[in-house]
């Protein structure tokens, strides 16, 4: 290509210096989403809803909601910054809540939309670091992973007594008791309930327990675990003896209230903190209208005020920290825990173990500022074969940026190849869950042979195909979207109602949109992912199910990612284009891999694939994965 030139080659740097550097190449990439304003409507004092101009609409997405919205960023900064509470995607509205800025926005003009800096704690926290000349202990203690050690005999009694674990889930539990362990959870296995029952039997071996995870859903999951384990072992918690700092979120903890001691006392403590600060707020506006004698009588004024403010705020940090303190377990996420310095200082006492949940997802450098004091115990859950760490730079030649944020939390112990995963599970750093009971064998073993050596086996008996009558029982379905009809609510003209897209794209998508209303008919409780591992195909899908099956909530469209912790019934999976060189394994092998492990694990009762048979049986890895599967006629 004219004018192309090869980015330099930038080597792997193993320090904190290499992590801020990958870490600014990584902000570098973050680039807004510009749209361009067709109209806005005031509604009260702080809220907007913008309409984005018809053009622009497809760039909308349900995941810019928590977005920054902003107008276009002068030498004066931006004219108006507003938070986005909701998007509409299918009328190509925003709701904004203005949160800086003198100006309101104006039809005609740009608007911006940036993604949270979830980074920014990380850079903040290495640039500190990088001011002292401190060791970097993280390095030795991940290397433990390759040393045998035994856990203390207390965590194996405790483990013992928990009569719920299986024994793949009693060796793992074990193993979290030992310097560096690797728990390998595939889906259905009960890699948080393993979580849940070690965190359990170390916290009432007198050990203190951090349990981290990428999300607040995980954390809530893993809390509710933890509590049920302590059940099991007649050990129930106390209030105060769990924390949970972030946004909890799931319904059920609502009904133990033992387990938001943190939220209640952030809440108390912070009850008088709001106030304050609008105040301070008026008041330096007011400064800046105001001159002569009167203007010192302000200062003065906003000067007690900000005094007293640090004083609220130094108080509620004294009483967080003593709940810390004397707290036996915290759950919470990556970023809640880098935010409150009462996490980090935790760490520093005494016999610690950390836990982190979904560590296949969590790029190493995550993982970093909770190492660098050496807890006694690491113990990584997750699953490797599934979707890793998100990574913008896409610099092949960058091996900083590949190490730190393109690595999960398992490359960062070694666990990379299959001779190493064969070495840490002799030596008994790394477990695996063998034992799933989310769905039959059919659906399984596909799975196993792919993607997990073969060792992957059913136990119990997870309900049997076929989903409705008339189909066939096969775990596998393969229907062909030129070989059947459009469902009757679509248009003559199909893009009349979706966006504009090819119309082998259009047809597959009205077809798994007749697959999931044939099973609603007859079984309107059934739960469905409809899944394409392509953005615009997902977007597609996503409209139509909202069109036309929106009085169905347990129906959910969208791409791979948005099912990853998720199970359902049905799903309905469309790779649009079966012979596309991503599935032909020309590029992105292990992406690829990972999706399709996502996808094709998510069923428990039958999976349907979209696609004429001769071109899925062609692909590589599809071909492997509906070897048995059966067509089928709608």
């Amino acid at each position: 290509m004219p004018g192309w030139r090869p980015r330099p080659r930038i080597p792997v740097d193993d320090s904190f210096a290499g992590l801020l550097q990958a870490l600014e190449s990584e902000k570098e990439e973050i680039r807004p989403t510009k749209l361009e304003l067709e109209a806005c409507s005031p509604l009260g004092v702080t809220d907007f809803v913008l309409r984005v101009h018809p053009a622009y609409v497809r760039q909308l997405r349900d995941d810019h909601e928590g977005w920054t919205a902003a107008g276009e960023k002068s030498a004066g900064g931006y004219p108006w910054a507003g938070d986005v509470i909701n998007v509409d995607t299918d009328a190509g509205l925003l709701v904004v809540r203005k949160t800086g800025g003198g100006l309101q926005p104006v039809a005609g003009r740009p608007i911006f939309l940036y993604e949270p800096d979830y980074q920014a704690l990380v850079r903040r926290w290495v640039m500190e670091r990088l001011k002292s000349p401190l060791p970097e202990p993280y390095h030795q203690l991940t290397r433990n992973a390759w040393e045998s050690l035994a856990s203390p005999a207390e965590i194996l009694t405790w483990a013992a007594r928990d009569t719920a674990l299986r024994p793949a889930q009693r060796t793992a539990v074990a193993a979290a008791g030992g310097s560096v362990a690797l728990i390998w959870g595939p889906p259905g296995t009960g890699k948080t309930f393993t979580l849940g029952a070690a965190a359990a039997a170390l916290s009432l071996s007198g050990r203190k327990v951090l349990v981290l995870a990428p999300t607040n859903s995980a954390a809530d999951q893993a809390t509710l675990a933890i509590d049920d384990a302590r059940n099991r072992l007649l050990a129930p918690l106390e209030t105060g003896e769990l924390l949970r700092p972030g946004r909890p979120t799931h319904p059920d903890l609502e009904s133990r209230a033992h387990l938001l001691a943190w939220t209640s006392a952030l809440r108390e403590a912070s009850r008088g903190i709001r106030s304050l600060r609008e105040t301070v707020a008026e008041l330096q506006k007011e400064v800046l209208r105001t001159f002569g004698p009167d203007r010192e009588g302000v200062n003065h004024r906003l000067g007690s005020l900000k005094d007293q403010l640090r004083q609220s705020e130094e108080m509620r940090g004294r009483k967080l920290w003593q709940l810390a303190r004397e707290a036996r377990m915290i759950v919470t996420t990556l970023t809640a825990g880098l935010h409150h310095p009462e996490v980090l200082k935790v760490l520093q006492m005494g016999s610690m173990a950390l836990f982190l949940d979904e560590a296949s997802m969590v790029s190493r450098y995550a993982l970093v500022p909770f190492l660098s004091t050496s807890p006694e115990h690491l113990a990584l859950f997750g699953d490797f074969r599934q979707l890793g760490p998100i990574r913008r730079n896409d610099n092949p030649n960058d091996a900083n940026s590949l190490h730190w944020v393109g690595d999960s939390c398992f490359d960062l112990v070694g666990a990379r190849t299959e001779s190493d995963l064969s070495r840490l599970e002799k030596r008994g750093s790394l477990v695996m869950l063998t034992d799933q009971n989310r769905c039959h064998d059919g659906l399984c073993q596909p799975l196993s042979r792919a993607f997990y050596r073969g060792k992957l086996t059913t136990l119990g008996s997870p309900p049997l195909p076929p989903l409705i009558s008339g189909w066939p029982a096969g775990a596998h379905l393969l229907v062909d979207p030129w070989q059947n009809d459009l469902p009757a609510t679509a248009p003559h003209t199909v893009s009349q109602a979706v966006d504009r897209a090819s119309h082998r794209c259009e047809r597959s998508a009205w077809i798994c949109l007749r697959v999931v209303s044939q099973v609603l008919e007859r079984r309107p409780e059934t739960s469905v992912l409809v899944l394409s591992p392509f953005r615009l195909q997902a977007d597609l899908m996503r409209k139509l199910v909202r069109a036309h099956l929106s009085h169905f909530p347990q129906v959910r469209a969208g791409t791979v990612h948005i099912s990853q912790g998720q199970e359902a019934d049905l799903v309905v999976f469309d790779p649009v284009e079966p012979r596309h060189a991503w599935f032909m394994g020309k590029f992105g092998q292990r992406e690829i891999e990972r999706l399709l492990c996502v996808a094709f694990s998510r069923a428990r009762i039958q999976m349907v694939v979209v696609g004429k048979q001769a071109e899925i049986r062609s692909s590589p890895l599809l071909g492997l994965l509906c070897q048995a599967a059966q067509p089928m006629a709608l």
